[in-house]
């Protein structure tokens, strides 16, 4: 539970077979590499690994010993920030729908803005550092917030549920419309396909 976060600290160590590893905990990092193009999984594994632990270029030896369990450990360590608030309907809709309905890098702005706007922390000065996983706990609040752009964009994203009107769904659709991403490959594809 987060509660632990705020009593003894936010995690900046991992456990890497058996041996308490520093990480580096800042918002940054995280962010890169849930961005991070994993398609040549050998590169984005030694990135990750220097992303995360390397200290003036050098990895401690702990994880050159154990570069799976060390990779294992930041996988678990970034995906914890998410957990840290899993109650209420609207966290239910972000986990478990299936289509995307928030991108990092698309949505960027619309973050850094709501940031700025209700927390007053401003995400593109450098002097700004935040532990991963209270800037997810700031970010998954944002969500649940319907005056902010990134709760409004992430709802207009996830389907209408229940009994609806037509009016309900008409002003549902132009706020999707509105505030849809732009088609992934496979999406381009599939209406490729359509169209043929």
């Amino acid at each position: 539970m987060f509660l632990d976060s705020v009593i003894k600290g936010a995690p900046v160590t991992v456990d890497v077979a058996g041996v308490s590893v520093p990480i580096k905990s800042g918002f940054r990092t995280s962010l890169i590499y849930m961005t991070m193009d994993t398609e040549n999984s050998a590169v984005a594994n030694a990135r990750t690994l220097n992303l995360f632990y390397a200290q003036k270029g050098v990895l401690p030896d702990q994880v050159s010993k154990y570069p799976v369990e060390a990779l294992q450990a930041v996988s678990e360590w970034v995906a914890g920030a998410f957990d840290t608030i899993s109650y209420g309907e609207q966290y239910r809709h972000i986990q478990y729908y299936g289509k995307k309905n928030f991108d990092w890098h698309y949505d960027a702005g619309i973050v850094t803005a709501d940031f700025m706007r209700v927390y007053s922390i401003d995400l593109t000065s450098k002097s700004t550092q935040l532990h991963w996983y209270t800037f997810i706990n700031l970010y998954l609040a944002l969500l649940a917030t319907p005056d902010t752009l990134t709760g409004q964009a992430v709802a207009a994203r996830i389907p209408l549920e229940g009994d609806t009107t037509k009016e309900e769904e008409r002003a549902h659709a132009r706020r999707a419309q509105a505030w849809a991403l732009p088609p992934t490959e496979d999406e381009l594809r599939e209406m490729a396909l359509r169209n043929f």
